[in-house]
Formats: C-alpha cells, sequence, structure tokens
C-alpha cells in the first residue's frame, strides 16, 4: 500500500499531468490522510534498528527509500515526512550510502 498511496496517488500525479488543467488537486489531497498513516506505520517500524526488517540493509529498504525521498520532492509531504524522526533518520541515513548517491538521478 505505501506504493500505491505515495507513488500512484500522489507522486505520478503530481509529476505527470495534463498541462491544460493542472494536477488533480482533489485526489492529491485525499491521498494526504493515507501517505500520513503509512508514514506513521513506517516511522514505528524503523524506530528500534534502523531498518524496516532485522538489523541490516535489505531489499524490503532499497524498495522503500526511493518512494520516501520522492516525497521530498514535494513542499507539503516534504513536511510530512520530516514530522517522523526516525523515518526522517533512516532516509537520511539510506539516501547517503555511495550507491545510493550514485544511483541517485542529478535532478533529485
Amino acid at each position: 500500500k505505501v506504493d500505491r498511496w505515495i507513488m500512484r496517488e500522489y507522486v505520478v500525479p503530481s509529476l505527470f499531468y495534463d498541462e491544460e488543467t493542472g494536477p488533480d488537486k482533489e485526489k492529491l489531497n485525499a491521498a494526504l490522510p493515507e501517505i500520513e498513516q503509512k508514514l506513521e506505520t513506517l516511522d514505528k517500524a524503523v524506530a528500534n534498528t534502523g531498518y524496516l526488517v532485522g538489523d541490516s540493509l535489505t531489499f524490503a529498504d532499497l524498495n522503500v527509500v526511493p518512494m520516501l525521498v520522492a516525497l521530498t520532492l514535494f513542499d507539503e509531504t516534504k513536511e510530512m515526512l520530516e514530522k517522523h524522526q526516525s523515518l526522517s533518520a533512516y532516509v537520511d541515513k539510506i539516501s547517503a550510502r555511495p550507491s545510493f548517491q550514485n544511483t541517485t538521478p542529478p535532478d533529485m
């Protein structure tokens, strides 16, 4: 459900829309409470070990962190993410890894 609400219901419609009508603000606003709920759940999940599963980096982390980084492209969702201290620290830690830095598009 993280992918659905963050990527499919918010990020993609925020970036790709009909230029004549603009982004569907109603749809984007409807996604915000769901995104907040997912952020709360993820924040609790990483609070103890700093990772989603166990105490080391796994595919789960590699799957979720790019979605969370995408939220930082938009002021409203960036602020939502920053409210979750454990999750923000987690994103910072993973996105600071050389492997992440080497694969991040230059405009992000």
